[in-house]
């Protein structure tokens, strides 16, 4: 909770970017060859279990695609390709579900 309070008390102080849009479809910042730019902190609050359509050929999807039923994943994803490669950090707000859904969905079934 301490990341999403300090994400709200950030409106656009200097030496912040901030920007609204649609970040899985069409990221907003860019290197000026196409590539998602890179940054040495990075919080976010992404909406929560929203659907989407995924791209299999999207470079932001570290370990395969996230699934098309929640983005959740796929904005960590954008999260972890965001981050500055010497000094890149992340904050995340997710449902604490997130991370157990994941567990489930990779568990075998049967019995």
């Amino acid at each position: 909770m301490r990341v999403e309070r300090h994400a709200h008390r950030l409106r656009e102080p200097p030496k912040t970017h901030g920007g609204r849009g649609y970040t899985l479809k069409d990221p907003r910042f860019k290197k000026p060859d196409g590539s998602i730019a890179q940054f040495d902190v990075n919080l976010a609050n992404p909406p929560y279990s929203l659907k989407w359509k995924p791209s299999t050929n999207d470079p932001r999807a570290l370990g395969g695609v996230a699934p098309q039923s929640s983005a959740d994943w796929a904005f960590v994803q954008h999260m972890i390709a965001s981050m500055g490669a010497n000094k890149g950090r992340a904050g995340v707000v997710l449902p604490h579900g997130v991370p157990s859904s994941a567990v489930a969905r990779k568990q075998p079934t049967g019995g």
